[in-house]
């Protein structure tokens, strides 16, 4: 690759850690950054994060201009803590080393180094037109599919063949160029254990699990096929029973929920959290300049709602429209209403907390609601509680009964098979908690403080039963057509079998 580097005009330029560092706070790009490449300093050319763990680490593309002339498009990892970052990079070139040695597709690892102040790097060639395999997945058409899944799979298996196996087994993790597929990610890169024969199959159920569960059953079958058809060449052991596969399957994507769900209470690339004495503040990233100073005092949030437009000012929650920085917000206040309440939000998780749970959960799942922004929770005798979400898109279902659209159906109940795979319930299953957009044929889930995962399968039953008999009462009198669907998806989630 031979083209120019990045003009660098204007471009602003930094050369220790320190520097580095307070950077990261706003992350203007491009940027260039002075490194130490055996023991001469040079220069790369930031252009966009892709990923970011404060103090931690980051990956950036970029470019690099090696001595000599010749200009890379790279990709740029950071690590902060020496002693780690340098286990680390050993440990990425060995695994690259001995991938390559075997013939197994990854990135070239071009240069490693230093900054000064503190701090280690590694530089990968950035492959050119790539894209990741959950991308070109989303992509193909239905009968390229399962050729898609052998060629991975047979990647997977060159991989065990030579000792090695991808234990963080992400769909990003896997390039495609439209011909070759490459592993990435050497970090996560690990020897096969000879102590656990079973790894393979849970490192498979583990890769099924990544895809949307709609798709699963259709993906292990495909899998499934092509494990059998590699297993007769000899390339890889034999492939476990269906059923055996379908429960690996289940504990791995049951393990990634739990993983899921746990990160919403905690700082990662994409979520700041913080907390103040009696306060607790979690805001996403991209809203945290906009946001912040208003979320550390409850009285700022106060003004924000009373200057907002009202949507409801009941009891037990206010509710206000608000624009902040040309856009549009929800910002819901859970009201202390009584003695109960108070020692609840006390002591326990208030219902703003489950409403920012629940929305990571439905994100999972698949299921469309209004992106969370932020949620503030004072725990302190009769605090008080703030929820915000961007605006919902679209109209009440309210406004589409009684002739509610056949895609429209179909979304509500592929919403409650998504509950129902995870033990949960809405709560409130009313018309106005559904905002469908005709247009785009989209649809958001509201209210979600009631939402729950039930420890037991048959409380999640009659919860889940509960919800599809209160949306039966959205209409005065059932139509045949919803009546009929409505019984369909009954007999698909109760039904014995």
């Amino acid at each position: 690759m031979t083209n120019a580097p990045y003009p660098t005009n204007d471009i602003p330029e930094i050369n220790d850690l320190e520097e580095l560092r307070e950077w990261l706070q706003e992350r203007p790009l491009p940027v260039q950054l002075t490194v130490i490449i055996n023991g001469r300093p040079q220069v790369v050319t930031l252009q966009a994060i892709s990923r970011f763990l404060p103090e931690k680490r980051f990956a950036a593309l970029g470019t690099w201009q090696e001595t000599g002339g010749r200009v890379h498009q790279v990709l740029f990892k950071m690590f902060f803590h020496s002693a780690k970052a340098l286990i680390h990079i050993r440990r990425e070139k060995m695994h690259s080393e001995a991938l390559t040695r075997n013939a197994v597709p990854t990135p070239r690892i071009l240069a490693s180094g230093a900054i000064k102040g503190g701090g280690h790097f590694l530089m990968l060639e950035a492959l050119p037109d790539v894209s990741t395999f959950g991308e070109r997945w989303s992509q193909l058409a239905e009968d390229a599919k399962p050729a898609a899944i052998g060629n991975l799979l047979e990647l997977l298996a060159g991989m065990y063949d030579c000792g090695w196996r991808q234990t963080d087994m992400h769909l990003g993790n896997f390039l495609h160029d439209g011909d070759t597929l490459y592993v990435v990610d050497m970090g996560s890169v690990r020897k096969v254990p000879l102590t656990r024969p079973r790894a393979w199959r849970e490192d498979l159920a583990m890769l099924v699990a990544q895809f949307d569960w709609r798709e699963q059953d259709a993906v292990i079958a495909w899998l499934l096929d092509a494990w059998q058809r590699l297993a007769q060449q000899g390339k890889i052991a034999r492939a476990p029973s269906e059923s055996r596969f379908r429960l690996a399957v289940a504990r791995a994507w049951g393990q990634r929920l739990e993983d899921r769900l746990e990160r919403a209470g905690r700082s990662t690339s994409d979520q700041r959290v913080e907390k103040r004495g009696d306060m607790e503040i979690r805001c996403m990233k991209q809203w945290c300049d906009d946001f912040w100073p208003t979320l550390c005092s409850p009285a700022e949030l106060d003004r924000l709602i009373a200057d907002g437009r009202n949507l409801k000012d009941g009891n037990s929650a206010t509710v206000a429209a608000i624009e902040v920085a040309g856009r549009d917000f929800v910002v819901k206040r859970y009201n202390v209403k009584s003695a109960t309440v108070a020692a609840k939000r006390r002591f326990g998780r208030s219902r703003a907390e489950r409403s920012w749970e629940a929305a990571y959960l439905l994100e999972y799942l698949g299921i469309g609601t209004p992106a969370p922004v932020a949620l503030v929770i004072e725990r302190k005798w009769r605090g008080r509680a703030y929820f915000i979400s961007e605006l919902g898109k679209g109209e009440s279902l309210q406004a589409y009964l009684p002739d509610i659209d056949d895609a429209c159906l179909d979304a509500v109940c592929d919403f409650w098979q998504a509950l129902a795979r995870v033990g949960a319930s809405h709560g409130d299953n009313k018309a106005s908690n559904f905002l469908w957009d005709r247009q785009c044929e989209t649809l958001q889930i509201i209210d979600l403080d009631a939402l729950r995962r039930h420890g037991q399968p048959v409380r999640a039953r009659k919860a889940l039963e509960k919800d599809i008999e209160r949306f039966s009462r959205n209409w005065t009198q059932l139509p045949v057509r919803v009546a009929v669907r409505l019984e369909q998806v009954r007999r698909q989630l109760f039904s014995p079998g």
